[in-house]
């Protein structure tokens, strides 16, 4: 029996290009949409959790309240920042939302990379600088008399956060400049840093402590590095080209749109 070429297969390539390039843009665009309704959801769980647990009335007790606590900070601006993202999957046309973004990722991204880095290390060799104290027996033995977050809420924490982010920036985020990376994001998280620091040592005068063992066993030019320097250093934004899916996708589009003008042109 002879072969019969597929209704597809009959059409010409241009369209098959055009195709092709349309259903990896649907993917794309359809990873992103569940990629950040997922993680806004995630995230408001945790505020849910958090304000729902004893530990909300000793946070709002003291002055500054969430906002002293670095971890907190960062789930609010990658919270923040994955509901913009969500507009922009929503009105991708909207220049101006998209734009939004791209600045709240400057600054969630490299926030979240260096308080995952310093809390994880912290937290696995040197957890007496990091976790309050409590009269309570705790569960590790080797640690005696430290306030141990339960572990899927500190999951939710210092993981959904800085996988989500990380995510989107490699998958679906079109490439920053090079003045952007080099000059831009670490100005922008510096200059965050800094706030923070100059926050927490305000409030530490009416609160008599810090929110952390480690600022308050360190003088006060230890603390400012500690809050501004270290998210500099550590949260750097990575220099990357647009995501593989996205960039065949686009290129797909400029080709097909090529051909069409050269076909028109010799029309």
């Amino acid at each position: 029996m002879p072969y019969a070429p597929s209704a597809f297969e009959q059409k010409p390539a241009a369209h098959r290009v055009r195709l092709q390039a349309l259903r990896i843009l649907a993917i794309t665009r359809f990873g992103a949409l569940f990629l950040h309704g997922v993680a806004v959801g995630v995230m408001a769980y945790d505020f849910l959790v958090i304000k729902m647990s004893p530990a909300d009335q000793l946070i709002r007790a003291r002055k500054g309240g969430y906002s002293l606590y670095m971890t907190l900070v960062g789930l609010g601006l990658a919270w923040f920042t994955m509901v913009i993202s969500l507009g922009c999957d929503l009105l991708p046309s909207f220049t101006a939302l998209c734009a939004a973004k791209r600045f709240c990722l400057m600054i969630s991204l490299p926030f979240e990379i260096a308080i995952s880095i310093v809390y994880w290390s912290l937290v696995l060799f040197v957890p007496s600088v990091i976790l309050s104290r409590t009269t309570k027996p705790p569960l590790p033995p080797n640690a005696p008399g430290l306030l141990y977050i339960p572990f899927k809420l500190d999951l939710c924490l210092h993981i959904t956060p800085i996988v989500t982010l990380l995510a989107d920036f490699l998958l679906f985020e079109k490439k920053y400049t090079k003045k952007q990376v080099q000059i831009g994001a670490p100005l922008v998280v510096l200059t965050c840093g800094a706030c923070y620091a100059c926050w927490v040592e305000y409030c530490a005068t009416y609160n008599e402590k810090f929110p952390y063992p480690i600022l308050t066993e360190n003088p006060p030019d230890i603390r400012i590095g500690i809050c501004a320097f270290v998210p500099h250093r550590l949260g750097l934004l990575p220099s990357r080209k647009r995501s593989p899916l996205l960039e065949e996708a686009c290129m797909k589009c400029v080709q097909h749109r090529d051909n069409r003008m050269v076909r028109h042109d010799r029309l």
